[in-house]
């Protein structure tokens, strides 16, 4: 990383040091340390703005969310994945609205409110599969259905 950063750095590089920031970050959410995470953050939408660069301004405008709904400041997570979704939907991003559908079913899940977002989940289960097995499987458990389903061998809630 250091050598990365400081080719970056020397020849002004700034999606190599947005990409130094946004791996930092990374780093800092494994080692669940939320304040160097909104540190490289902000450091990463710094470069983001400065530079035009609108793909990471919607990672790092995904992972405020993501910031805001650990912190239970749930409208604010939603303003920033709906501002994500458009961000990638004006850079064209195929996968636009999947940072924003996820969000909402976490913050759904934290607010106990799984029974709002179980359509949607299991349209996006039935589509994809295996990707989404485990938070079908959750809105089921919250539902109090997964046993009920498991045990006709059937994870599908209709």
């Amino acid at each position: 990383m250091a050598e990365l950063r400081g080719l970056a750095a020397e020849h002004d590089l700034p999606a190599h040091r947005w990409v130094c920031e946004h791996l930092d970050a990374m780093t800092a959410a494994v080692r669940n340390d939320p304040a160097a995470v909104d540190r490289h953050t902000a450091e990463g939408l710094d470069l983001g703005h400065r530079y035009g660069m609108l793909w990471a301004l919607g990672v790092n405008a995904t992972t405020r969310a993501m910031l805001a709904s650990i912190a239970g400041r749930f409208t604010e997570a939603e303003d920033r994945y709906a501002q994500a979704d458009e961000l990638f939907q004006r850079v064209g991003a195929h996968h636009a609205t999947g940072p924003r559908t996820l969000g909402l079913w976490t913050i759904r899940f934290a607010q106990g409110r799984a029974a709002e977002i179980a359509h949607s989940v299991r349209e996006v289960y039935e589509a994809v599969g295996a990707p989404v097995a485990v938070a079908h499987a959750l809105v089921l458990a919250r539902r109090g259905r997964l046993a009920r389903r498991a045990r006709r061998g059937s994870l599908r809630d209709r």
